[in-house]
């Protein structure tokens, strides 16, 4: 096996922008018999310390800078088996009875990984920020054997500050989140052994953001100026996704307007925001200087 770091980049771009900061990562790859590579594993995020076998033969990477460990079955298979009380987990090495040490860094530990199956594990998932205070709906799971969904939710990036309890979702009813109306939402699985074997392959959770008014951040106002109508086309503005999991912003690019000097015209500009992002339509009106009715 071998281990590719590689530099992230924003999705849709092959050259970096500037001013703006890659993220690192990793790409594992099986090399055969005859020399060739197959890539079996590739993450955006995680930087891959140290590879090992289990007991089974599985192959367990050991990354950061979150402290996970993947147990990886084959191509683009495999299962976040744990993450650590530390930032890198960086070496391991095996026991006598079958299971694995595992050393890290910040914090330095030793972690022992057992030869044998837990009975219960849990995983978190990150903290998903809509933007915007909303509604919680329903959850789409596919799950194989008992496991359970739980969620919670808060106004803040911590969930430790004034979030709402761990809330357990009925997957064999209407799968409702019942958690509070708020930005932010995490979810939370917990997996019991038995037959069939537990296992979680994904989950998605609807939701609809509060409908709030746009903002205006400019008015411009500049007498002696025309501004003529500016072309729309595909290439009129740029749009740059700055991340992969669409929790993240887009930077995006409008053309100036063309002005051209007119001494019997005022020319008006605006910019406004819309953080449901609606298509803005216009309605203008106008009357001179004393006047009591206007004009559109």
């Amino acid at each position: 096996m071998t281990i590719t770091t590689t530099a992230a980049l924003p999705r849709g771009l092959n050259t970096p922008i500037p001013g703006m900061t890659s993220t690192g990562g990793s790409e594992i790859y099986r090399i055969a018999v005859d020399g060739s590579p197959t890539r079996v594993w590739s993450s955006r995020e995680d930087l891959v310390y140290a590879l090992s076998f289990d007991a089974n033969g599985k192959l367990l990477a050991g990354t950061g800078n979150q402290g996970h460990i993947y147990a990886i079955s084959s191509e683009d298979d495999f299962t976040d088996l744990l993450k650590a009380s530390a930032t890198q987990v960086t070496g391991f090495a095996k026991t006598a009875n079958g299971g694995l040490y595992a050393s890290s860094s910040n914090l330095g530990k030793i972690f022992l990984l057992g030869g044998s199956p837990e009975s219960e594990g849990t995983y978190e998932s990150d903290v998903f920020d809509a933007h915007i205070f909303s509604r919680w709906g329903r959850a789409e799971t596919r799950t194989t054997g008992n496991v359970e969904l739980f969620a919670r939710s808060g106004n803040v990036d911590n969930p430790d500050r004034n979030w709402s309890s761990w809330t357990k979702v009925d997957l064999q009813k209407d799968a409702q989140l019942n958690v509070p109306l708020a930005r932010f939402v995490q979810w939370k699985a917990v997996l019991h052994a038995g037959t069939p074997a537990p296992k979680l392959d994904s989950v998605k959770l609807n939701y609809l953001s509060r409908n709030v008014a746009p903002d205006f951040d400019d008015v411009t106002i500049q007498p002696g100026v025309r501004y003529q109508a500016v072309p729309k086309s595909p290439a009129g503005d740029i749009s740059i996704s700055t991340g992969a999991s669409g929790n993240m912003p887009q930077i995006r690019f409008d053309p100036p307007p063309i002005t051209q000097h007119d001494s019997d015209s005022i020319g008006v500009k605006w910019t406004v925001h819309d953080d449901n992002d609606d298509q803005m339509v216009y309605s203008i009106y106008y009357r001179g200087d004393g006047e009591n009715a206007g004009c559109c």
